[in-house]
């Protein structure tokens, strides 16, 4: 071998091991400047996903396939571990410590107040501080972060029960189910959680227990933080009524009323007149506070059953459609038509619209969480506007969006016939 090329292979170390300083400086530097950036980063949802999702991608050229293949093998581990960790006290233990005179708390210690083996502990909390749940802060010592103080509120711990449960073990049996029916589900009777559970996902949730209230629990949670549709959509243009006594808006499916006490409030505001209307099952309406008696008409009523409230300026459907097949949505949607006036009443989807491309990871796998838990789906805009030519006598008049994250608003009127 010529001396030359020793003084190249030598040159090529030296480059080398400058550009992974570089890298490793420039990964230094990202840190700190998403560190300054967190209130923005808070509260632009469409910018955070941006930097989220280039993230992911630098991790994707970093790792090697087999790399990926591992942390997909074993990535069960991690919930596993934390729903442990957040059943037997422990993540309680971490956070409280912060509340405390103390910054940190042993495994000793955890093990000693929980009544845990205190190699457990360690064991699984190896886990947690190895994808940053918790901060280890020495040797079998922790600290909580952000993340791990989220489950302070009870309903986070639910949703990480939920996923567990009913997403986990219904997702692990989708191979064989999908399988079985020759990757065809159009004439599909049986759904997966069904054929996984023995029975449907509603039948679980309304037979009570423990399963329906964690559910319900991790529903009101996910609102939080969520854009109201009404600060988009120019409720004073498009909802004008002519008189106090007339239907501004029937939240149909409406559940506690969460959306439309906030909804009212917002009228108040603006002095806009009209009755609002709250419609869902008995059980969903139960325990309404009596204060907003006054300003919201509650109605027990089943959606699949003719509409009651006849020629309102607007039916909203909050989240609803993406529960159902399209022939149950088009069962909902024509009770709703029949009830409307053409050429003043229309229906307001608020639901999720899947862009034709590119998804985000989240979307795409809320798509199939819908698919495995209900045989339902969460829609692109082509799949919105098939739905709707299907139910026959309306058109989607406009779209729009509230925001990464929050969904759209997709405005629905009545053909003239």
């Amino acid at each position: 071998m010529t001396f030359d090329v020793y003084f190249m292979r030598d040159d090529y170390s030296s480059i080398m091991k400058a550009k992974r300083q570089d890298l490793l400086r420039l990964l230094a530097a990202a840190k700190a400047t998403a560190a300054e950036l967190e209130d923005e980063l808070t509260l632009d949802a469409k910018f955070r996903l941006q930097a989220s999702e280039a993230c992911k991608q630098l991790t994707r050229t970093l790792q090697k396939p087999v790399d990926r293949a591992m942390d997909l093998v074993f990535q069960p581990v991690l919930p596993a571990a934390l729903q442990v960790a957040l059943d037997a006290g422990w993540v309680a233990h971490i956070n409280d410590s912060a509340n405390g005179h103390e910054t940190s708390v042993t495994a000793r210690q955890i093990a000693k107040d929980t009544s845990s083996d205190v190699e457990l502990v360690k064991r699984l909390m190896r886990v947690l501080t190895a994808d940053g749940t918790i901060h280890e802060t020495r040797s079998n010592e922790y600290a909580p972060t952000s993340f791990s103080k989220l489950f302070d509120n009870p309903a986070w711990a639910n949703g990480l029960r939920h996923s567990l449960r009913d997403f986990n073990i219904t997702l692990a049996g989708m191979p064989a189910f999908l399988a079985k029916h020759q990757y065809n589900l159009e004439n599909t009777q049986e759904t997966l959680y069904k054929h996984v559970h023995g029975a449907s996902f509603f039948e679980h949730v309304l037979a009570g227990g423990d399963m329906g209230a964690q559910f319900n629990s991790f529903m009101s949670v996910i609102r939080d933080g969520k854009k109201p549709w009404f600060d988009v959509y120019p409720v004073a243009e498009r909802l004008e009524v002519s008189s106090p006594a007339d239907a501004v808006l029937v939240d149909v499916g409406g559940g506690k009323g969460h959306d439309l006490i906030a909804f009212s409030q917002f009228m108040a505001r603006l002095q806009m007149q009209g009755k609002l209307v709250l419609q869902d099952q008995p059980s969903a309406i139960e325990g309404i506070p009596t204060e907003h008696a006054s300003s919201i008409e509650i109605q027990a009523h089943d959606f699949f059953t003719p509409q009651k409230v006849i020629g309102a300026r607007a039916y909203f459907l909050k989240h609803i459609l993406h529960n159902w097949s399209d022939e149950d949505c088009v069962d909902i949607l024509t009770r709703i038509r029949d009830a409307m006036k053409s050429g003043y009443s229309k229906i307001l989807i608020n639901e999720f619209v899947l862009p034709d491309e590119k998804c985000d990871s989240t979307s795409a796998t809320r798509d199939v969480v819908m698919m495995a838990l209900l045989d339902a789906k969460e829609r692109s805009r082509e799949q919105w506007g098939a739905l709707i030519e299907m139910t026959g006598g309306l058109a989607i008049d406009s779209v729009w969006p509230l925001g990464f994250g929050d969904g759209s608003i997709i405005e629905v009127t009545k053909e003239d016939v």
